[in-house]
Parts: C-alpha cells; structure tokens; sequence
C-alpha cells in the first residue's frame, strides 16, 4: 500500500480548536450510522462534540474517574482507567457488569483492538511489571506478553498488518514487534530538539500505516512540542506540525516546510497580529478522515483544548 506523505504547505489550510475541555487526555472520532461523534476523555469523565456544533458536551461524569485512553470494538467504547478497563456502549452508557480488570493490571495505559483482541499496556508501577495484556472483547484474559520490556509506555497503537507499536516516554523510543511476535527487540530512538531528548507521548496509525507520535522535551514547565509522522517502516519521518522558537518574530506559530499550520493562527499572524497559543502539554492524537477530510486530532492539555488539523498529501519534495 502506497504511504501518504504530507505536502509542502503553500497556505494554510484548515484548523479548529474545540475550547473548554478540562485536562483532555485522549480523543477519538466515533463513527456512527448516521453522525460522527468526537469523544474526549478529560478529567473526572467523557465529553463528546457532535459537529457541526463545536461546544463539547458532558456525556459522563464521575469523581475520581481518570480516563487515559480509548479504542472502540464491535461498536463498543474501550477506555483506560486506573487500574481496570471501562466499557461503554455507543452511545457513551457506562456497562459495569462489562468492566474487567487483573490483578497484575496495576497502571493500564494506551489500548488499541485488533481482529477480536484487546491490547492493552501495563505502566510504569512498583508492583507489577510493564507488559502487554491481550484481552478477549468480553474481557477475558488471553495472555500477557512483553514483560519488563518498557520502561514508561504511554501509547499502544497496532497497524493493519498486525504490528505492535508502543511508545515508552521513559526510554524516550518507539519499540514494535512484527505480528504473532511479541518480542520487542525492534525500536527507533526519537530526533532531539537542540540537543534535548523528546517524550514520546500519544500516538496514531492512519489507513496508510504511517505512524503520528506526539513529542515533548523532558521538563515539567513551558517546552517545545511537535508532532512527527513516520512511514510504516520507520525510515523516514517528518515535522508535520510544530512550535517554532519559544521567542522572536515567529515564536508561536504553525507556519515552516512541510508542516501543518491553521486559518485561526495565520489570520491572527497577519490581520490581528496576535500571537496563536502554542502546544502545551499534548497529550493523546487521533487521524480520522473528517467529512471528506484527512484530519489529526490533538489533545492540548494545558490550552485545554481539542486542536483539529487538516493534513494533505505531500507531492514533491520542494
């Protein structure tokens, strides 16, 4: 299969943030029979935004509930929380006699489904092993793989061929094992920004089979942020969309060689001349196509926010 590369941009091209989302973690396009739903998992519960409406909407609501992230099987939602896995149907109704869990499942973070099976990766925690547990969709353990092989995994996310991706922000690497093995002896280290190693935080897989991995540099205040995308087999990757330098006439601005930047952020740039709000704290990332459109999802943290980007195919190399 042909990979899909990103395009040179001329112009900007499409953005939209969705606004008011509490500590979003995750988001997930949700296609339905005759709508599309964006779930977002936030602090203390699930809000979805059914365009064109672009408010979010509570749609659960719990103390104490810290979603991490989510898949969807057979029309059902799957979502990491704390120490087990939360089910809910399509429509966002919480199924506790489906939520299933492990003794040895102390920190289950990303979650991906494959053919019948649930993946899900055991953090990092004192008292259990980082792994990967295979589940059955009705919550069944099938097995448990991969132990001790992450230092710190945040995303979990498996292509059409099978293979497993992980992303461990502890060793600061994307590690994959090839379908039906599930030795991780496979890894790519991630590029430095300036000589500073980068988080490997949430992550994507489109139709394509190329990979978007949210990157962060290590630190707990104010640092720069991209998102990369790599081809299926990790040879080459790309910026697609990237904070440019935290300071002087372009600080704050999706707008260099093949990247992504937005209508919002270029009418501020040039009309306005206001400053657009850079990356802080991305967190989990989702590629859908979005009526008719190749679209990115991006969880932003601390802009407490949904940002939507259009992609587009790359055609040269100019």
């Amino acid at each position: 299969m042909a990979e899909m590369l990103p395009e040179k941009p001329f112009r900007a091209i499409f953005h939209t943030d969705y606004m008011d989302i509490l500590q979003p973690h995750d988001v997930y396009l949700h296609k339905q029979a005759h709508k599309v739903v964006i779930v977002v998992l936030r602090a203390d519960g699930i809000s979805t935004i059914t365009p064109p409406a672009i408010d979010a909407r509570s749609a659960y609501q719990e103390v104490g509930f810290h979603p991490f992230a989510i898949t969807c099987l057979k029309e059902t939602l799957f979502v990491t929380d704390r120490k087990k896995v939360t089910v809910f149907d399509k429509d966002l109704n919480k199924l506790p006699e489906r939520e299933f869990s492990h003794e040895l499942l102390k920190s289950p973070t990303g979650i991906d489904a494959y053919e019948e099976y649930l993946f899900v990766v055991n953090g990092k925690d004192k008292d259990s092993n980082t792994s990967i547990f295979i589940f059955q969709s009705d919550g069944r353990l099938h097995r448990i793989v991969a132990e001790g092989t992450f230092l710190d995994p945040w995303s979990l996310k498996i292509n059409s061929e099978g293979t497993i991706f992980v992303s461990d922000t502890g060793k600061k690497q994307l590690l994959y094992s090839t379908k039906g093995s599930y030795t991780f002896i496979h890894s790519t280290g991630i590029l430095q920004e300036n000589g500073q190693t980068m988080q490997c935080r949430g992550m994507s897989i489109d139709e394509y089979d190329n990979i978007f991995v949210a990157l962060r540099v290590e630190g707990v205040r104010r640092q720069f942020e991209c998102i990369k995308m790599y081809t299926k087999d990790l040879r080459v990757s790309y910026n697609i969309c990237k904070d440019l330098p935290l300071s002087g006439p372009t600080a704050g601005y999706f707008s260099s060689l093949k990247e992504i930047y937005s209508v919002k952020e270029d009418f501020q740039k040039k009309v306005l001349g206001l400053p657009a709000k850079k990356f802080d704290f991305i967190r989990g990332v989702h590629c859908s196509v979005f009526y008719g459109k190749k679209v990115l999802f991006v969880a932003d943290a601390g802009n407490e926010c949904i940002r939507m980007l259009t992609l587009k195919k790359r055609i040269n190399d100019e």
